[in-house]
């Protein structure tokens, strides 16, 4: 069972890991449910199992060297060695998941990947990676334009459903 994170404790865990993405000069957006939640309530939510934070892949190296430096904050890599589509940390005894998930180029669309072992394709248009963003829980936070949602998750996306949008990886 999926445990859920308390609000003041993910949006602490978003403070310092996007303290450190932006003092390494890492473009990240939030991503996925936190932010389509976030979206439609301007809340944390009361059943977010993770806080997701898109970069990209040709960021990777400077990510890794990231995720070494909130080791140094007593953040713990979680990933698995077949998930080679994010990096998951988590925040030591508050347990607060952190995905650093990548989002690759296929020309005028970067993609992201997500599930297991029901991998599905996330795509979405370059052009909604800028530089918007929004406050959150006190805190200035990276967000993609509004196109994003019904590009990832559907036209239903205000439905605001788990596992909606995507096609299967094959």
């Amino acid at each position: 069972m999926m445990a859920f994170i308390d609000p003041t404790e993910g949006a602490t865990a978003l403070r310092e890991v996007i303290g450190v993405l932006e003092a390494a000069g890492i473009r990240y957006w939030l991503g996925r449910g936190l932010f389509r939640h976030f979206t439609l309530r301007h809340e944390f939510g009361d059943k977010q199992g993770d806080v997701d934070l898109h970069v990209l892949r040709e960021d990777e190296d400077a990510v890794r060297v990231a995720a070494t430096t909130l080791e140094e904050m007593h953040y713990e890599v979680i990933s698995r060695a077949e998930q080679k589509n994010k990096i998951t940390l988590r925040r030591g005894e508050s347990k607060v998941e952190v995905e650093l998930v990548f989002l690759n180029r296929d020309g005028e669309f970067l993609w992201h990947q997500a599930g297991w072992p029901d991998r599905r394709r996330y795509d979405c248009p370059a052009r909604a990676f800028g530089d918007r963003r929004l406050e959150m829980f006190d805190i200035l936070v990276r967000v993609p334009d509004e196109e994003y949602l019904p590009a990832v998750f559907g036209p239903g996306w205000e439905a605001n459903e788990k596992g909606t949008g995507g096609a299967p990886v094959v």
